[in-house]
C-alpha cells in the first residue's frame, strides 16, 4: 500500500499569506489612527489660532485705552476731570 503525504510547502504558503494579511490589516488600522490624530491636531491648532487672534485683538484694545489715558494732549482734561489743582509754586520744590 502506498501512502501519499500532503505537500508541506502548501501549508507554509498559507502561513506566509496569513502573516502578510495580518500585517496589512495592522498597517491599515494604524494608518487610520494616525490620520484621525492628524485631523484632530489640525482642528486643535485652528482653535488655538482663533484664540490667539482674539487675545491679540483684546490686547490692542487695552493698549489703545492705556495710550489714550497717558496722552499728554488731554492732560488738562484729565486734571479737571479728577478735580486736581495746579499749583504755581509747590512747597516741595522750594529751596530752604
Amino acid at each position: 500500500m502506498t501512502f501519499i503525504e500532503p505537500n508541506k510547502q502548501k501549508f507554509r504558503i498559507n502561513l506566509f499569506a496569513a502573516f502578510f494579511a495580518v500585517l496589512f490589516l495592522a498597517e491599515a488600522v494604524f494608518s487610520i489612527i494616525a490620520y484621525s490624530q492628524s485631523v484632530s491636531l489640525d482642528h486643535l491648532i485652528a482653535k488655538q489660532q482663533e484664540a490667539v487672534e482674539e487675545i491679540r485683538t483684546k490686547n490692542a484694545s487695552l493698549k489703545n485705552q492705556v495710550y489714550s489715558l497717558l496722552d499728554l494732549e488731554d492732560a488738562d482734561l484729565l486734571v479737571s476731570k479728577l478735580g486736581l489743582v495746579k499749583e504755581r509754586r509747590p512747597d516741595y520744590l522750594a529751596r530752604n
